[in-house]
């Protein structure tokens, strides 16, 4: 794991460029490309003549020389095709931001007017980003792979058309504006996925207790044992009963990819 510097300064003048840009600020969420793809784009990919590159029937959001940066602000869901043309003998960077602070910003339909929220419980950390891992698992061995974990504070503006009193419940998400760039991080998923494995667990625990650890459920639940398994990072706990019981493996760089 390498801890990156970060520029504080010129990702804060980024995002006021991005913002005052007319072609840009008419309406949030009314292009294509989402205003945090685009700023994170900018920042790691400094030189627009490296961005949107066309190479090998895809387009990359970054391609300089040997190096590929991919941007993905949601899920990893879509990577592996791109993965498996890109790593044989190109590296790649996958980019993906984890929210630490979330302020919620409300927009009227009607006028388009927005109103400050209250900041969201709910933060990110490096167990979403393993959860992510399920969708890319066959390439996790592969030392060209780097996943950057980009920590930031954001506002999250949503559209008040949902249900209830206020019309908050259910409300459409348009977008997140970043509005501090806190830390970022690299990992080498072919060395470094015992980093992910959540705190808090005992020595011998079940998928309840990553359950309790992460708060996840369901399919971000199973994608998550389901990773830290086939890297190896823990194993059965050979006591045959149910559920299951885990350990964390004595040797945790062994992968099992």
């Amino acid at each position: 794991m390498k801890i990156v510097p970060v520029d504080a300064a010129a990702f804060s003048d980024l995002c006021r460029s991005v913002l005052a840009d007319p072609h840009l600020r008419d309406g949030i969420g009314t292009y294509k490309e989402k205003k945090l793809h685009l700023i994170l784009k900018e920042y790691f990919v400094r030189s627009a003549a490296d961005r949107e590159v066309p190479f090998r029937g895809f387009v990359c959001d970054g391609k300089e020389g040997n190096v590929i940066t991919e941007i993905m602000t949601g899920s990893l869901a879509g990577m592996g095709d791109k993965l498996r043309a890109f790593l044989p003998d190109h590296k790649v960077n996958i980019i993906f931001p984890l929210i630490v602070e979330k302020t919620l910003v409300w927009i009227e339909p009607d006028t388009g007017a927005t109103s400050r929220g209250r900041i969201s419980p709910r933060r990110d950390g490096l167990p979403r980003l393993l959860s992510e891992t399920v969708y890319i698992l066959d390439h996790l061995s592969s030392s060209n792979l780097t996943l950057t974990a980009v920590f930031l504070k954001v506002d999250e503006f949503r559209l008040r058309n949902g249900r209830g009193k206020e019309k908050k419940i259910g409300a459409e998400k348009i977008d997140r504006i970043p509005t501090e760039l806190v830390s970022v991080a690299e990992y080498r998923p072919c060395e470094d996925m015992a980093l992910f494995l959540p705190d808090g667990l005992p020595d011998r625990f079940t998928r309840y207790d990553v359950s309790k650890a992460t708060g996840f459920s369901g399919r971000r639940l199973s994608g998550t044992v389901k990773a830290l398994e086939r890297t190896g990072v823990i194993v059965d706990a050979g006591l045959g009963k149910k559920p299951r019981y885990f350990e964390r493996a004595q040797d945790p760089k062994t992968q099992k990819l």
